[in-house]
């Protein structure tokens, strides 16, 4: 059925649409992000137009190799149309198949429903079923970008793989580099963030916990998110005082054997140390309000850096003495936070 075809009542739709972007978000192996973006059927047509070695009228996939993304573009029509192909198979047909199933879960993310189908159906390969709700979390639709059922769902789907796998240092990146690219596609995401406060509260490697951080800081480099920067505190101030307690007995609820003892603070003292100094030339830089909260919170909290006080007053002076033409906010926000 081409894109400009009509759907006649009593039809046989089959599950191609529906197969091809289920195929497309598993393609690999290699954790690659996907990013699917729904866009008008014009748009797809002249994107055809371009592309003349894909057949699909509906479902198209592009490689961005600057921001290490799988754009996969579906239309308007073509989700009305995976819509119908998956209620007709499991709800008229009867039958329970996994593709179809998913294609209901990625329209109507929060169908517990369709998601009891899927578990209860106990699916062999759990990879595949982890990077395609990663697909979905990182998606341009709302409904389906903060879905409840499907954070949990990806929480679960971590939980299982990684007490299967030796070396689960790129399963982890990957699932937090899902939850930052939720965040850019809507920010200050609830649930990316809490389930980004999970992936952490994971960790009982201090070069693992450091590369993640790492990970998120480069991220607020480029992408001021002000429940990021939260996250990030909260990230620290747990080495202390467990705060992520909660997210630790989530992880037992969830069937998790092993991992998930928090690391102590003492332990990471030299690694933080070294963090702190360019984080702090960076916030001082550039100003971002989640970042001074950040400094502040941990002078208050952690002891850390007797003279940071001092200093952001040093520093505000020295801008209005020397007249530099610095952004209001920066001053606004610099004020707001320290007084």
């Amino acid at each position: 059925m081409g894109i400009n075809d009509t759907f006649e009542s009593g039809l046989e739709l089959g599950l191609q649409i529906t197969n091809d972007f289920i195929n497309i978000l598993q393609d690999d192996k290699s954790y690659q992000l996907k990013r699917i973006v729904i866009l008008p059927d014009e748009i797809i047509n002249e994107m055809k137009s371009t592309d003349n070695d894909n057949d699909n009228d509906t479902v198209l996939s592009v490689n961005d190799d600057i921001g290490k993304v799988q754009e996969v573009y579906l239309s308007k029509l073509g989700m009305k149309r995976m819509f119908l192909e998956c209620y007709q198979c499991v709800y008229k047909d009867g039958n329970d198949d996994i593709n179809a199933l998913l294609g209901l879960l990625f329209i109507t993310a929060n169908d517990t429903t369709v998601m009891n189908k899927i578990v209860s159906m106990g699916y062999s390969d759990n990879y595949k079923l982890l990077i395609t709700i990663g697909g979905y979390l990182t998606c341009s639709y709302d409904k389906t970008n903060k879905s409840s059922v499907l954070w949990t769902f990806f929480k679960k789907l971590f939980v299982s793989l990684h007490d299967n796998i030796v070396d689960n240092s790129s399963l982890l990146q990957y699932v937090i580099q899902v939850c930052l690219k939720s965040t850019l596609e809507h920010p200050r995401n609830y649930y990316a963030c809490n389930s980004l406060r999970f992936f952490i509260a994971s960790i009982n490697n201090s070069h693992v916990w450091k590369e993640v951080i790492v990970t998120i800081l480069e991220f607020l480099r480029k992408f001021d998110d002000y429940s990021i920067w939260m996250v990030l505190l909260d990230s620290v101030l747990d080495l202390k005082y467990n705060g992520f307690k909660y997210y630790r007995l989530e992880w037992e609820r969830f069937g998790g054997t092993s991992g998930c003892d928090n690391l102590k603070y003492d332990e990471l003292k030299p690694i933080l140390n070294d963090i702190y100094k360019d984080l702090k030339t960076f916030v001082l830089m550039v100003g971002p309000y989640g970042g001074l909260v950040l400094l502040k919170q941990l002078h208050l909290r952690l002891g850390i850096d007797e003279r940071l006080m001092l200093q952001l007053g040093d520093i505000i002076e020295t801008y209005k003495n020397k007249n530099i033409n610095i952004n209001d906010k920066l001053i606004y926000n610099m004020k707001r936070v320290y007084g």
